[in-house]
């Protein structure tokens, strides 16, 4: 099925209205969605993670590329990589929470979660998701993901 940018964008607009977020949420609910919910201009990194911290280190060591921090991927939403290397379109998201049932593990955070990542791939990106304790095996799984997509 081929579609143009224009007919997919309003697509995409029809989608995240139809799966805007219920009436019913508790107001800690959606304090807690508004918490940090400023745009980012996606070409100037944030101050720095502690992911960060321990990622770029393993990056330098094995001549990966330095990605760019909280990239805006979506034309129309808000949605942004922890880490993406935008040239190769390869993107690295960071799961906190999951022993103890963090926003990722609850229900409108996956949902959410779920929707995001299924809007990426439709645009081109390869998303992988890791754990803060899997972070030490990133740049094996980068280099091996963009060497496949335009050898060095």
């Amino acid at each position: 099925m081929n579609i143009n940018r224009a007919d997919y964008l309003e697509l995409l607009k029809r989608q995240a209205k139809a799966s805007a977020i219920p009436q019913n949420r508790t107001k800690r609910a959606i304090l807690a969605t508004k918490g940090g919910c400023k745009p980012v201009n996606s070409l100037t990194p944030k101050k720095a993670s502690k992911y960060q911290d321990q990622l770029f280190p393993l990056l330098k060591a094995s001549n990966c590329p330095i990605p760019v921090m909280e990239y805006k991927f979506h034309p129309d939403r808000k949605w942004r990589f922890d880490f993406a290397w935008v040239k190769e379109k390869i993107a690295v998201e960071i799961e906190g929470g999951c022993w103890i049932k963090g926003r990722h593990n609850r229900g409108t955070g996956f949902i959410g979660d779920m929707s995001k990542y299924n809007n990426a791939v439709l645009l081109g990106w390869k998303v992988l998701r890791y754990t803060p304790q899997q972070i030490p095996t990133i740049p094996a799984d980068i280099t091996i993901l963009s060497s496949s997509i335009s050898p060095r």
